[in-house]
């Protein structure tokens, strides 16, 4: 099953692909392709909201639903960007037709705008062709989400009821009215999302459905498993602030990425100047001070030479001299990067952990335990 995921321009890019790496941990039958929309070709209304009662409100259609990601809680009066949901089709139907994609694959819009029924997202007739609303996560969670779970979670979910229900109309019969975190909950009150989500689950009445559909085992235990890291990781969030657990970190391949093991394998996306200072103090848990760097250029330099991409060593060479000169004030910027990286990944909770720290003149340092780091060729 190939399912193209497509990111609407104003969709941030890391978030993307971060949804579509998190997708792509769980292997089976379903093949997540990545998939640049280019230009919306349709004008979005500015739709205004007099109340969060009426934010977080569904509209009665023939179908059932999604939406996500905000950096600040929501304020109303709220002035937002709809569009209808056959202009949000329409995108999927234009991307078939000019790159020829065969009428038995899956195509999926994530997008940021709006929708005029106001859902979390919709299925199409043919049951190939799908929207996701990927904004606004923050609003239902409190801020305590990373939206790239709720997002994979809706991605799956509407591919599990296309495979079940022959006709878009045979979900109404399945649908329940009272949420009881079963992933098809209709949630007419979008806040009750949160339940659906954190339990993550499928009823008996679904799921004795699930087998007289006989459908095929290794996409059922795909969805299956993918629900379940889904529900772990919303939980493992919703602890930290009691169990203060940092996550294991594994440094991947050639590359060296940095992946956050117990946050869906999350990749923390540092460029690679930023990713060859992490890992030179990852490599001296006794810590470096910021004069002493120098002392380490060689080392830096290797793990840059080795992860930059660049051909250029003369270029390479001068990169690290600059970031290496105290006088100059390219560490600060890099440091500062580098928090606030792993803070949007971690939380303020975790990021001592993986902070690179110190009193000014002394030595700095990561603080997490070396125990949990894995180098991964």
């Amino acid at each position: 099953m190939n399912v193209h995921l497509l990111r609407s321009p104003e969709l941030n890019v890391d978030t993307y692909r971060d949804v579509i790496l998190m997708l792509r941990q769980f292997p089976g039958p379903i093949r997540y392709l990545e998939s640049e929309l280019g230009i919306m070709d349709a004008k979005p209304k500015e739709h205004f909201w007099e109340n969060e009662k009426k934010f977080n409100t569904k509209e009665q259609v023939m179908q059932v639903s999604l939406n996500l990601n905000e950096k600040r809680p929501l304020e109303f009066p709220l002035t937002d960007h709809r569009l209808s949901w056959i202009d949000l089709f329409r995108q999927c139907y234009n991307y078939r037709s000019q790159r020829n994609i065969p009428t038995e694959d899956h195509v999926i819009l994530l997008t940021d705008i709006g929708n005029d029924k106001n859902w979390f997202g919709a299925m199409d007739d043919s049951r190939k062709n799908y929207f996701v609303h990927t904004a606004n996560w923050k609003h239902f969670f409190k801020n305590e989400v990373d939206v790239r779970f709720p997002i994979a979670y809706e991605v799956i979910t509407w591919l599990l009821r296309s495979e079940l229900f022959g006709e878009k109309s045979d979900m109404q019969q399945y649908l329940h009215q009272k949420s009881i975190g079963c992933f098809m909950d209709y949630c007419e009150n979008k806040m009750e999302i949160i339940l659906k989500m954190r339990t993550a689950d499928i009823c008996l009445d679904c799921l004795e459905h699930i087998n007289q559909k006989d459908l095929q085992p290794n996409f059922v235990t795909q969805i299956l498993e993918t629900m379940d890291g889904i529900r772990s990781n919303l939980i493992f969030r919703e602890r930290v602030r009691i169990m203060r657990k940092p996550s294991r970190i594994v440094v991947d391949g050639f590359m060296k990425q940095i992946h956050l093991v117990d946050f869906g394998n999350l990749c923390v996306r540092l460029n690679p100047k930023e990713r060859a200072l992490f890992l030179l103090y990852l490599n001296h848990p006794e810590g470096i001070s910021i004069p002493e760097l120098f002392e380490h250029g060689q080392e830096i330099f290797a793990i840059y030479r080795q992860i930059s991409g660049r051909e250029s060593e003369e270029e390479m060479r001068r990169t690290i001299l600059n970031l290496l000169n105290p006088l100059e004030d390219d560490i600060s910027i890099n440091l500062s990067r580098i928090r606030r990286k792993f803070k949007d990944a971690v939380g303020e909770e975790l990021l001592p952990f993986y902070d690179i720290r110190g009193e000014h003149g002394e030595k700095k340092y990561i603080k997490l335990d070396r125990e949990l780091v894995t180098y991964k060729n």
